[in-house]
């Protein structure tokens, strides 16, 4: 009796392996059953990447030889604010994903593939790979009013990394401040700050302001326009009157010679 009861049980185990090896792929149109089922081994970007360059071509490497066909743009999509456009190719176990345009700053991109892949023999991913990475953020600068200087410094740079900036103004103007949104960040032309996403700076000039400082010795000076400050080019007359019992000599610091009146810009 004890015999026969191993025997039965030693036939019980080998039918439960062998209906496990059959039905180890689903979904596949093989025509010989296939113990290995395609598997994604490892993506670029991986999973929960940062800081992605733009230009990133998006690659799914597998643990076998596919289908070509199977890998298409139905089966290995990305997507951001929208489905992102462009073009797939695989060579040697790997499918890529080559994006129409670069991909934008401070992103979040997920990647997925389907279970439409398949291998030579037919078997078929058993589930959508699913993924996702951020790109890497950008700082944009801009000129107000334009024409009145430059700036450098507009670039991507890694979320958390020190970024410089620097504001020139153009001949006749002055920097006053970099304004973020309307909101003044720092009125330092040479200016640093800690990348904590995209950004867009303006920096802002105005007409640069000269002040003009008359001393006169038994004397006085008139000025037109009579005012404190003066544009850069802005003509500006000046007429000595000396005391009684004195005469007009000559102009001397930042004026010299002897005419009267006396224009200077």
């Amino acid at each position: 009796m004890l015999l026969k009861k191993l025997k039965l049980i030693s036939a019980f185990t080998i039918m439960m392996v062998t209906a496990l090896i059959i039905t180890g792929c689903s979904d596949d149109d093989a025509e010989e059953l296939h113990s290995a089922c395609p598997l994604v081994l490892s993506t670029i970007p991986a999973d929960d990447a940062v800081n992605v360059p733009l230009d990133q071509i998006i690659s799914v490497t597998f643990n076998e030889d596919l289908r070509p066909e199977t890998v298409n743009t139905e089966t290995f999509k990305i997507n951001g604010d929208n489905t992102l456009e462009g073009s797939v190719s695989y060579s040697e176990k790997t499918g890529f994903f080559t994006p129409t345009v670069d991909l934008l700053p401070f992103t979040i991109y997920t990647g997925t593939v389907t279970t439409g892949v398949k291998d030579t023999l037919g078997n078929a991913l058993q589930e959508n790979h699913i993924w996702s990475f951020t790109t890497i953020p950008e700082v944009t600068l801009t000129v107000a009013p334009e024409a009145t200087g430059t700036v450098s410094g507009a670039g991507v740079f890694d979320n958390g990394s020190t970024v410089s900036i620097v504001a020139t103004p153009n001949a006749g103007f002055e920097f006053i401040n970099w304004t973020v949104d309307g909101v003044e960040v720092s009125t330092n032309a040479n200016y640093q700050f800690e990348m904590s996403g995209n950004i867009a700076l303006v920096a802002n000039f105005d007409v640069a302001n000269f002040t003009l400082s008359i001393i006169s010795e038994n004397g006085t000076v008139s000025q037109v326009p009579n005012q404190q400050s003066f544009a850069d080019g802005t003509e500006v007359i000046l007429t000595p009157t000396p005391d009684e019992g004195y005469e007009f000599s000559s102009w001397s610091g930042d004026a010299n010679g002897n005419n009267n009146p006396l224009t200077i810009t």
